[in-house]
C-alpha cells in the first residue's frame, strides 16, 4: 500500500478537519485510508464531492440503484447527518439540548 508517513499520522491522530483536508494532496490509497480519520464537516464535504463526480446519468425519478445511491440515498444520509452534528454541537454549546431537554451524557440523549 502506497500511503505516506504523513498521512498515517494523520491516520492515528484522527479528527482530520476540513481546512487540513483541503490542504493535502493523497493518491487514492491515501484518500481510502484517511476517511475515517475525517471529522463529521471534512467527511460531509468528501462525501459529496465524490457524489457530484459520479458520472451516474439523472433520469427522474431514479430507475436504476445507483441513481438512487448518488441522487437520493446518499444525499439524504449526508442531510441527515449535517443535522444531527449540527445538534451534537448544539448540546454541547449549552451542556443540554436545546431540542429535547436531555442533559450532556450521552446515554440520555436520542439523536436518532
Amino acid at each position: 500500500m502506497n500511503v505516506g508517513e504523513d498521512v498515517r499520522a494523520l491516520v492515528r491522530r484522527g479528527g482530520v478537519t476540513l481546512a487540513e483536508y483541503r490542504e493535502l494532496r493523497c493518491n487514492s490509497w491515501e484518500w481510502e485510508v484517511l476517511v475515517p480519520a475525517l471529522d463529521a464537516e471534512a467527511f460531509d464535504h468528501y462525501a459529496r464531492h465524490v457524489v457530484d463526480n459520479c458520472f451516474v446519468s439523472t433520469s427522474r425519478p431514479c430507475t436504476s440503484y445507483p441513481q438512487a445511491l448518488a441522487h437520493v440515498v446518499v444525499p439524504e444520509a449526508l442531510r441527515r447527518l449535517r443535522e444531527q452534528t449540527e445538534r451534537a454541537r448544539e448540546c454541547e454549546l449549552v451542556g443540554s439540548c436545546p431540542t429535547c431537554g436531555a442533559d450532556q451524557n450521552p446515554d440520555s440523549h436520542d439523536f436518532g
